[in-house]
């Protein structure tokens, strides 16, 4: 593993603990709940295993071009994370309302 995978597990990791943590501050901050609630840690796991996965597999066949920045790769991680735990949220709630 190199230098530049490191930094997008990393970046993945940082995007999703920013996806749970802003919202869960904000709600801090309204007072909307006054405990941790550990469906956020849950939340964050699950979303942090898939898209790993989903990144090792973009790795595995894209080749990083010669002379890119780790800083690039890096942030666009942080988005991947980010974005991609929004993503997951937003599909759960539509199976929720989904009828079976």
């Amino acid at each position: 593993m190199d230098h530049f995978q490191i930094f997008m597990i990393v970046g993945i990791l940082i995007g999703n603990a920013l996806s749970v943590l802003v919202p869960y501050l904000r709600k801090i901050a309204e007072g909307k709940i006054t405990s941790f609630d550990p469906k956020y840690a849950y939340h964050a796991v699950v979303s942090t295993i898939w898209q790993s996965l989903l990144m090792a597999q973009v790795l595995i066949d894209w080749e990083v071009p010669t002379g890119s920045s780790l800083l690039l790769g890096y942030l666009m991680a942080i988005a991947f994370g980010y974005g991609g735990k929004d993503f997951q949220e937003q599909v759960m709630k539509y199976l929720r309302k989904t009828p079976t």
